[in-house]
């Protein structure tokens, strides 16, 4: 096999998957609205990393957080069945299908097929009144489940919709447990706090495809450069 042409297709190769690079987006909700202060979305879109990171009012109560996002309208408006959401008691985060109905419900099962549990999620610091709530998903399962033919999961690019809502007595009536098998059994949405967003705009904070644009036509004169180097080899041989 020609020496050339295998370094040359392996070239063609490492430089196309340059090129495939990764958008993150990012939208601050910098307004204070129902003791929700300063939340921060941000999503990879190849990776599905997502990151959310909020304050709230250290001693209001609150022992749970809920939310849905996508790329636009408020959640409310896309109950198709093609969004997640997902519950959390300040430790760990869980992920369900939302399909419109029991997002204020005693049973997390009430919105659809159980997507997948994200344990020690959440990270939580106080600072004077301000508690601030951190969590970083990989939402690579969730977003490749395809339960519907829109099936988004949670994403979203230039334009976010957003709910976020902090949860009070989240498991006074859940007995001696609120979860069985990984699954919730019990999240009660009462006395909630936070706010709703739609079509908000999400700034791109980083995009690797930007600096990669440039790569193939620098890998082309590359490959050029090694094909006439094989050429002259071969009449060197021949010689």
């Amino acid at each position: 096999m020609n020496t050339s042409l295998t370094i040359s297709a392996c070239l063609f190769v490492s430089l196309a998957a340059v090129e495939a690079g990764a958008t993150t987006y990012q939208h601050v909700a910098q307004s204070n609205r129902n003791g929700i202060e300063d939340a921060t979305f941000t999503y990879q879109d190849t990776t599905d990393l997502f990151d959310l990171t909020f304050d709230t009012q250290t001693g209001d109560g609150s022992d749970g957080f809920w939310f849905v996002v996508n790329d636009g309208p408020q959640p409310y408006h896309q109950g198709q069945g093609h969004l997640a959401i997902f519950y959390s008691d300040l430790t760990d985060i869980w992920a369900y299908q939302y399909t419109g109905s029991g997002v204020r419900g005693v049973n997390a099962s009430y919105n659809g097929v159980f997507l997948d549990r994200f344990e020690n999620a959440v990270t939580t610091s106080v600072a004077g009144d301000t508690t601030s709530i951190s969590l970083t998903l990989d939402l690579s399962t969730v977003n490749s489940a395809n339960l519907t033919p829109d099936w988004q999961g949670l994403s979203f690019d230039a334009t976010i919709g957003t709910w976020l809502h902090t949860t009070q007595n989240t498991f006074a009536s859940c007995g001696d447990s609120y979860q069985t098998d990984d699954q919730l059994t019990c999240f009660s949405g009462n006395n909630w706090l936070g706010w709703d967003e739609s079509n908000r705009s999400a700034q791109i904070v980083s995009d690797d495809t930007i600096s990669a644009v440039p790569l193939p036509a620098a890998g082309w004169l590359i490959l050029a450069g090694i094909g006439g180097l094989g050429m002259m080899r071969r009449k060197t041989s021949e010689v």
